[in-house]
């Protein structure tokens, strides 16, 4: 209730019953506007335009991140880093949470979400934001820049500058254009390296629809048409948002390359690690090579060269992320108090589990521990499976090409030599017959000069062709199977073929001109015949010659469908080789997890057993102590009442002390693992030798050997308390 309505109710009411009413229905309207369901209205969009001064603009893209837009706090539990064996300090794997500032639809479903600028911020941008507030503070605005290249070479106080002035355009000119989330506004920041990495490796969309694209170190087919690199680029920088390339799977341009990007974290040896630097720079640059550019990249920024210059660097610049304040929610007294105990609670521990599990810290990493080690298992069974079936395919693969011609193309090929060889004899005849003809036909020894010269060159040409088809038959019975080689040399083999057919034609012609221009009557005679005989000859040596040219085309369509097979093999085995690289990764992934969880595992129950051990130490030091000092006691010390009733009370705090003691032993023997107890005793055996200089008397430090007798005893079986411990418990030899 305002302050306005509890100074104004006493002037309406006048302590009548209908003040308590209206006080009641006013509270409980407060309640109800708190705790409500979160409306329409509430709930942000996929996308947003923000209009800059001077006709600039900015977009914003919708990260989803999956939790539930119904609840005030949730949050999603993702793994960051690089999954590559062998990582750097800087990139090892680790868990955090995430979670976003607003409520957005997706799937039918209200879900949390942030938002991350479209591009890095541009040049453009900068001058349009920087010369608003120029003119805002009274200042002679600086020089316009239309730009669309990234901003870069500015200091973290400058960014920070450029944050502020664009905070202050956004709240004072463009409120209607931002989202809000329960009356908080937006507000612009540098992303945090959870934001910046869940939104490069391709957000929601892709950890959901294919995680193993999600482990990579990018998101893509292929990187080469999505991030500028030093093979694009021309080791320069780029426009952001280029027409040339494409966005990442959620709509966000140059999230790898063209420039790193400044974030809002502190740069640690881990994101969660306790040593902390300066601000983390993340994501690679145009002049990387692509194998550099990943989503798990992540490196320190620089404030200031060793001279004191601030450092300004052409490769590094700025994206920027819309998030809400947490208190600026309207919600009723109490109301994020009891949503945080709801989150708190549905992310709690597990509950205690049977014995050696009966930390609760321990238990909750032992269940975790588990979870991983199956998956582990089903992971390398899986890989396996994949193995064996990618041996089964480079089995075929191989058997495929290592397969021989097909055997009719080699007689095919051999009828081809026999008949290059019968035409070499029938073009012999031809030669003499035509040399007769030239002897005694002398009006046509001009022309047949020219054709016996064309007859020479065929020879050669003929010769040159035999040893080349030799050569290709050579090559393709060496060749392994229809590779692209074996198509070149079948492209050769045609062109060879084709050129001889020519020839063919242009003898044909010699030889037509012969019949069609015959010399006088008297010198015609078996010259002549012997001319129409060898053009007969030559036009069945070329239907002979087409038919091989079909057939060798047909061969080399059959080659053709050879080599498509082996592509389709090869892109089968590539798509084989990334589906065992991602199960390979996830195993290894998961490999981690499972080690550090298993230290952590082992530093919760060691320093469960140091505790036990500690107050069983204690009990049995005390109890020893109580139980030496009573021993003074004599009978006649005894028959004084009140000397009798406080011996009473301590030997009962002494037995007490014992009972305890055997409870912890026990607990010692059933609920710790026994390869600890070795190193733990040592441990606390340092400690209380160490404390003994100051006076502490040896015997807490020997309790541990009687502490590791008695545990001894319990893991045997014998459980029971001793009967006479508590009487003889001063006797132990350990005290001794």
């Amino acid at each position: 209730m305002s302050k306005a309505l509890q100074k104004c109710l006493p002037q309406y009411c006048h302590r009548s019953l209908r003040c308590v009413f209206l006080g009641f229905l006013l509270s409980l309207t407060g309640f109800i506007i708190g705790t409500v369901p979160l409306q329409a209205a509430e709930v942000s969009s996929t996308e947003v335009a923000l209009q800059l001064p001077e006709k600039a603009a900015m977009r914003f893209r919708a990260v989803f991140i999956g939790g539930d837009g119904e609840r005030l706090f949730d949050a999603r539990r993702i793994m960051l880093g690089s999954r590559e064996a062998g990582a750097s300090y800087k990139e090892q794997l680790v868990e955090t949470l995430i979670s976003g500032g607003f409520v957005g639809r997706r799937l039918d479903r209200s879900e949390w979400l942030y938002y991350l600028s479209e591009t890095e911020v541009t040049e453009g941008q900068w001058s349009a934001v920087m010369r608003w507030q120029d003119r805002q503070q009274g200042r002679a605005p600086r020089p316009f820049v239309a730009s669309r290249l990234p901003k870069t070479e500015v200091t973290v106080a400058e960014i920070h500058s450029f944050i502020e002035a664009l905070n202050s355009w956004m709240l004072m000119e463009k409120r209607d254009q931002l989202p809000e989330f329960k009356g908080a506004m937006a507000y612009a920041r540098l992303p945090t390296e959870a934001e910046w990495e869940f939104a490069a490796r391709g957000g929601i969309e892709t950890l959901e629809q294919d995680p193993d694209r999600f482990d990579r170190p990018h998101p893509y087919d292929d990187l080469a048409r999505h991030e500028w690199s030093r093979m694009s680029t021309g080791n320069r920088v780029r426009e952001g948002g280029s027409e040339h390339i494409r966005p990442n799977p959620i709509g966000l341009y140059d999230m790898l390359g063209n420039v790193e990007e400044l974030t809002t974290s502190l740069f640690g040896p881990e994101y969660q690690q306790g040593r902390f630097g300066h601000l983390t720079i993340r994501g690679g640059n145009y002049s990387d090579n692509e194998a550099e550019l990943s989503a798990a990249r992540r490196t320190e920024a620089l404030s200031h060269l060793p001279d004191g210059t601030p450092f300004r660097s052409p490769k590094i610049g700025l994206r920027l992320a819309l998030s809400t304040r947490i208190t600026s929610v309207r919600a009723a007294p109490g109301e994020l108090d009891r949503a945080f105990s709801d989150y708190e609670q549905r992310r709690g521990l597990t509950s205690p589990g049977p014995a050696g599990q009966s930390s609760p810290a321990a238990q909750a990493a032992d269940d975790e521990l588990a979870f991983l080690r199956a998956q582990t298992e089903r992971l390398t069974a899986e890989n396996a499976k994949l193995e064996h079936s990618l041996r089964d395919l480079e089995e075929e693969l191989a058997e495929n090409t290592s397969t021989p011609p097909d055997p009719g193309l080699a007689d095919r090929l051999d009828e081809l030599d026999r008949l290059l060889e019968q035409r070499d004899a029938e073009l012999k005849q031809a030669s003499d017959a035509l040399q007769a003809a030239l002897r005694d036909a002398t009006t046509a020894n001009a022309a047949l000069a020219k054709q016996k010269s064309a007859l020479g060159q065929m020879e050669e040409e003929k010769t040159s062709l035999q040893e080349e088809l030799s050569s290709v038959w050579a090559e393709l019975r060496s060749v392994r199977g229809q590779d692209s080689a074996q198509l070149e040399r079948f492209e050769e083999l045609q062109e060879l073929v084709e050129r001889q057919h020519r020839e063919e034609g242009r003898f044909r012609d010699a030889l037509e001109t012969c019949r069609q221009k015959p010399p006088a009557a008297q010198v015609r005679g078996p010259g002549f015949a012997a001319c129409e005989t060898a053009l007969d000859i030559e036009q069945a040596e070329t239907r002979r010659l087409s038919n091989t040219v079909a057939h060798l085309r047909e061969a080399l369509n059959t080659a053709r469908r050879s080599q498509a097979q082996v592509r389709l093999f090869a892109s089968r085995l590539e798509e084989k080789d990334r589906l065992i690289d991602d199960l390979k990764r996830r195993q290894s992934q998961f490999t981690d997890i499972t080690q550090k969880n298993a230290a952590r595992v082992r530093e919760t129950e060691r320093r469960y057993l140091e505790a036990l051990m500690r107050e069983a130490a204690a009990n049995a030091h005390i109890a020893w102590r109580t139980l030496i000092r009573l021993s003074f006691l004599d009978d006649k010390d005894l028959q004084d009442t009140d000397v009798r009733q406080h011996y009473e009370n301590r030997h009962q705090e002494a037995t007490n002390m014992v009972r305890r003691y055997w409870e912890l032993v026990v607990k010692i023997a059933l609920d710790t693992r026994e390869d600890l107890f070795p190193e733990v005793k040592t441990f606390l055996a340092s400690l209380y030798q160490s404390k003994e200089a100051a006076g502490l008397g040896p015997r807490q430090r020997k309790s541990l050997d009687l502490i590791d007798r008695h545990v001894k005893v319990a893991r045997a079986g014998d459980l029971r308390l001793p009967s006479d411990l508590v009487d003889t418990f001063t006797e132990q030899p350990e005290w001794r």
